[in-house]
């Protein structure tokens, strides 16, 4: 050790504390976007997935709206999704979609549960549509997503494990 720091040189601190949330700013969103697509992806970009059947499929968006964007009261945006049929657009939920989105600081998260009329290797195509009254042209994602045979569960039963002691 004392050849190490004769020389000047220190170890560093592999447990060293790092300060988190004191120097983060809060986020600080824009009331009308000025993009919504997915996250990490180039605009006009094509998602592909897979899914398994009985669970949900959450894609991601990334935006600059505030949080409030798509449920505020005066002037909120909309989020659509439509399933593709060739050129032809239909509403998720009248084809009995189930689908949700929550916007929190900048991420988007949009949970699908599919329609009990899927079958194991349907490959569906949907696009997302954002849209408020100030855009002159709505944000439109589109996605695929190749249904999986069903998956078990892979959380607990909820019984907790005694520990002996």
């Amino acid at each position: 050790m004392a050849n190490l720091f004769q020389f000047g040189k220190h170890a560093s601190n592999p447990f060293k504390q790092i300060k988190t949330g004191s120097q983060d700013k809060p986020y600080e969103g824009k009331t009308y976007p000025t993009y919504f697509k997915f996250k990490g992806k180039d605009p006009g970009h094509e998602l592909s997935r897979e899914a398994h059947i009985n669970m949900r499929c959450r894609i991601a968006f990334e935006t600059d709206a505030v949080n409030d964007y798509l449920s505020r009261s005066i002037d909120p945006g909309t989020f659509t999704l439509f399933v593709l049929d060739g050129e032809e657009r239909r509403q998720a939920k009248d084809l009995g979609f189930a689908s949700n989105v929550n916007l929190q600081n900048g991420i988007a998260s949009l949970s699908v549960k599919f329609s009990e009329a899927c079958k194991v290797a349907d490959k569906l195509k949907f696009v997302a549509v954002v849209y408020d009254a100030t855009q002159a042209q709505s944000f439109e994602n589109t996605f695929s997503i190749l249904l999986q045979k069903a998956a078990e569960p892979s959380g607990g039963k909820g019984d907790r494990q005694k520990t002996s002691e």
